[in-house]
Formats: C-alpha cells, structure tokens, sequence
C-alpha cells in the first residue's frame, strides 16, 4: 500500500471547507489528521463533516502532533506569520494561503528558515495553477500581444462582517483579501518587478479595516498597473486586462471557485475565446505532490515576494499619502 502523507488543517473557515479540507479528504496520498479552529463548536462541526478524527482549538498542540509532517495554514491573514514560523520551527512543511504575511520582511524571514531546514513553504497562489493563466502567461510571454505596457485588474465583492471587519485577525481589508491575488499574479504573468506604488483607499463608520481601495503600481521597466477592489456591490467581479501593443487579453472568471477565462483581442476588435487549455491543479494537491518528491514546485515561497511587497506598500502609502518606492529596484 502506497505510503499517505500526515497532513493537518488550521483554520476550518469559508476556504478551508470548500478547497483545501475537501481536497485533502479525497486525496489518496493524503491522511488528514487533524483540524485546528478557534472555537470548539467550528472544528467539531467541520472534522464530523469530513471524517477527521483530531481535533484541536490551539494551534500549538496541533503542530506538537506526533508523526504530523505537513500543515495547511488557512487561518485568518493576521494570524498567518506566528502560525508558519511555529509550523517551520517544528520540521513541518507549510502551504499557506494569501495574504500570507503582513510584512514583506516576515514572509523572507520565512523562506530563509524553510530554506535552512529543507522544508516546503508554499504560497496557496491558486490562480498562478489556474489552465487559463497558464495560457494568458504563455500567451504574453511568446510575444503575440507585442510590448505589453499596461495591466488592470477589477475586483468586486468584499466580504463586510465576521473576521473580515478585524483589523487583528484580517490584517486589512480588501487590500489583503483581494488585492494581494492581483499583486501577485500580474507580476507572474508579465515578469515584471514592481518599483513604485501609490494608493488611495476609503473607510466607512465603525470598521477597523478599508472598504475599497485602488492600488497604482509602476514597473522597474515602466509598465503600469492598477488594481481595484471594493467591497460587495452589484455583482460578483473578478476580472484582468493586459494591453499590448498589438492585442488586449482579459483573463476572467463568472463567480468564485469557476475557471478563469481568456479572451483575446486583436486589431480588428473581435474577442476570441483562447483553446487548449490544460487541466488545472489545486494548490493542495500540488504541495502534496512536491512534499512527497512527485513534482517540481510551481508555487515556490519567491513568487509570493510581489504581493507581500506591494500591500505592504499600499498600506504605507495611504498611511502617509506618498508614493513609496520598493527597495529591490
């Protein structure tokens, strides 16, 4: 019999439930066990759901587990350093969804210390594994679309209530719930590194977090972008849009958890729907595959560096209403 991969859960939210938990329940080089939530009534409820046996509310004693040698961490954003560091410090592979950290300085703090130990630590960049953005990034990597300058990205539909209203436990709000996609996926799609950011964000009565906000990026080769996102509106919202010198792409998707969709524009102004598009991965079977030596990392701990970069510096920059400008130009 095939040897399983001891993998535990912390966090039993929206995400975990929908993607990771259930991904890991069905996977067959996977035996997941243990879930760890804040509240008793949460895990008990989620392990019964899928059949885990262990159950835990201190994310601590989960990672002490015996024979424990992977953790999914899809707790709260504010929470995410701690709970890495504590899982690297205890010889554990780590898949950690976005936003990972809240400083870009704890998320190298983090890959230097997986690195010393020999572990996995990989950011649950899903779209970065999405057949269609394979296909966009291929497609603007080959040239077709000429120089492409320009990118932009919508996002609509912020969740205004429960941990999302936390400054705490959120870390922010739409900036690092999603924004942080954007500011990681551009960059992955076009190769560009990130120089200089300016951002704008409005605040409503009685929330410890931003409501909207609008992130403006320039590349060290001056390509720009800009990422909106706001909260909950009319529809749900979830789009990007590359403009190059000889086409326009615009990859999005119809609502949460669908496939993201590319269309090509050319001169003549007629959207074309791209083919041949491959199958896609979860982040969760993917870690499993390169914890266990099945397959090269796709989603290594470095291409989280363009969004822990870029939201942190939005955040500076409405704090001090200046541009600020990224250190590794």
């Amino acid at each position: 019999m095939e040897r399983k991969t001891s993998i535990a859960v912390i966090g039993t939210g929206d995400y975990a439930t929908r993607y990771h938990i259930p991904h890991l329940a069905a996977n067959p080089r996977a035996d997941l066990v243990a879930l760890c939530s804040r509240t008793q009534e949460s895990v008990a409820r989620s392990a019964a759901r899928f059949g885990v046996q262990g159950t835990y509310t201190d994310y601590r004693r989960l990672l002490d587990r015996e024979g424990l040698e992977a953790v999914v961490v899809s707790s709260p954003h504010g929470v995410h350093y701690e709970q890495c560091r504590a899982a690297l410090r205890r010889g554990l592979h780590v898949l950690v969804d976005k936003h990972m950290v809240m400083r870009s300085a704890e998320w190298r703090e983090l890959m230097a210390m997986a690195m010393e130990r020999g572990l996995v630590l990989m950011p649950a960049l899903n779209r970065h594994l999405e057949s269609g953005n394979l296909r966009a990034r291929d497609l603007i990597r080959s040239g077709q679309m000429g120089e492409v300058y320009f990118a932009r990205s919508l996002q609509v539909g912020y969740p205004v209530h429960g941990y999302f209203t936390s400054l705490h436990y959120s870390g922010g709000g739409p900036f690092t719930g999603r924004s942080s996609h954007m500011a990681a996926l551009i960059p992955w799609l076009t190769g560009w590194r990130p120089a200089e950011v300016q951002a704008l964000a409005t605040h409503e009565p009685g929330r410890e977090v931003e409501a909207s906000g609008i992130i403006n990026v320039r590349f060290t080769g001056g390509q720009l972008l800009q990422i909106c996102s706001v909260k909950s509106g009319y529809r749900f919202v979830d789009e990007v849009e590359l403009i190059g010198t000889s086409a326009a792409l615009r990859v999005a998707n119809r609502g949460a958890y669908t496939p993201w969709e590319p269309v090509l524009t050319g001169a003549d102004g007629t959207p074309q729907p791209l083919s041949g598009l491959g199958p896609t991965v979860t982040t969760t079977d993917h870690f499993l595959e390169v914890i266990r030596g099945e397959a090269p990392n796709r989603l290594p701990a470095e291409d989280g560096l363009p969004n822990s970069e870029i939201v942190e510096a939005a955040y500076e920059s409405v704090r001090t209403g200046q541009t600020v400008r990224l250190r590794w130009e």
